[in-house]
């Protein structure tokens, strides 16, 4: 299962290696641009609160709380504050980032027939901009309101404890994997906006359709580039040459899953359309 869209994947990806590589590129770059306005205050903070910590009059961070507690909240709190910051500009950054993303997938969707070009990405990202916006923000509303859900239960669980402690784990971990579950059924909404130029809402239902329909063999999909990831992810540990295998996560693993993706929702939604 799966197999078939890997090796539709894996062609495309030989035949426009090039260009593929550089719209990784190009998406990294703009991502990064677009959280740097953040990235200096965040940094800044983080760095006076360890100055701060671990001064020279300062034995340890234990005693320095002892002594002066009030000084120690006033690090924890800035140090929230800087955390705070930089998520903000991480969810920014993807939020600006995401209509490049869309314009990435309608280019892995040219290299999937035929070689495909930059100019693709660049003209669908500005064509798709505010849809893209839109979407991005409401897969973002989706995954807070199931986060808060799950976080219900949650603490709901954690109150079984005093009867059952094995029961309380049993529950919170199928909350957690049904949490991850249902995420799945929006992970084609880009490949949506990009193939077939829906707007958001309209994205969102044909992702969530599409993966009903063929759950499965979608998530077998999912696995295999899962499982290949964190093999990488570990083998990037080891000491002179572990980044090549970081390097081998961004630039074709991701690339990879993400044309595979595409060619899974391409045939998906040409079978779709057939039976209607």
């Amino acid at each position: 299962m799966g197999i078939e869209y890997i090796s539709d994947a894996w062609k495309a990806y030989k035949k426009n290696f090039g260009i593929i590589l550089l719209s990784v590129l190009i998406v990294g770059i703009i991502f990064l641009v677009a959280f740097s306005p953040f990235l200096i205050p965040a940094f800044k903070g983080l760095m006076m609160n360890g100055k701060e910590l671990f001064a020279a009059n300062s034995i340890n961070i234990t005693e320095s709380f002892l002594k002066n507690e009030a000084g120690y909240n006033a690090l924890m709190f800035n140090f929230f504050v800087s955390m705070l910051i930089a998520f903000s500009g991480i969810l920014f950054a993807g939020v600006v980032t995401f209509p490049f993303v869309v314009g990435q997938i309608a280019l892995f969707k040219e290299c999937l027939k035929k070689e495909g070009k930059l100019n693709t990405m660049f003209v669908t990202a500005k064509d798709m901009f505010w849809s893209a916006i839109g979407l991005k923000i409401l897969l973002f509303l989706i995954v807070i309101s199931a986060m808060a859900m799950l976080s219900i239960f949650l603490v709901l669980f954690s109150f079984l404890a005093v009867y059952s402690t094995s029961a309380t784990y049993a529950l919170s971990f199928l909350a957690i994997v049904s949490f991850l579950l249902f995420m799945l059924f929006f992970r084609l909404a880009g490949q949506s906006m990009a193939v077939n130029k829906t707007n958001a809402m309209e994205a969102i239902s044909e992702s969530f359709e599409t993966v009903k329909s063929n759950f499965l063999e979608f998530f077998s999909l999912i696995l295999l580039f899962f499982f290949s990831a964190i093999i990488l992810q570990q083998l990037s540990t080891l000491q002179y040459i572990g980044f090549l295998f970081s390097l081998a996560i961004l630039f074709f693993i991701n690339p990879l899953a993400n044309l595979a993706y595409t060619s899974f929702f391409i045939k998906k939604s040409k079978k779709r359309k057939q039976k209607k």
